[in-house]
């Protein structure tokens, strides 16, 4: 799945030494992300298509275009899809967490 960043920001007060990052997310039909657990936690929103995902352990969601979701921070999530047969997803997913974490 191709990922674009689109903004970061350092968070100030009392979020200084995190960090927001904004990325968009576009995938094919069927196609798999990695599972992982956020060093944060995530907010997203499907901007077309759907995406199918599990947070640790819990049934799969599907999530439709205009439809928001979220990751708790330190779950595991389990691998995202698309689960739509007829086009692409695309999807903006938001992460904060402290500076020195690596998001990929």
């Amino acid at each position: 799945m191709p990922v674009k960043e689109v903004a970061r920001h350092a968070l100030p007060g009392p979020q200084a030494g995190m960090e927001a990052i904004l990325v968009e997310v576009t995938s094919q039909p069927g196609a798999l992300s990695t599972a992982h657990s956020p060093l944060g936690f995530v907010m997203g929103y499907v901007l077309e298509g759907e995406m199918r995902f599990a947070v640790n352990g819990q049934a799969p969601q599907v999530v439709k275009a205009g439809a928001s979701f979220f990751e708790p921070f330190a779950l595991s999530t389990a691998p995202a899809a698309a689960p739509n047969r007829a086009g692409r997803s695309g999807f903006w997913p938001s992460s904060w967490h402290p500076r020195a974490a690596i998001f990929n």
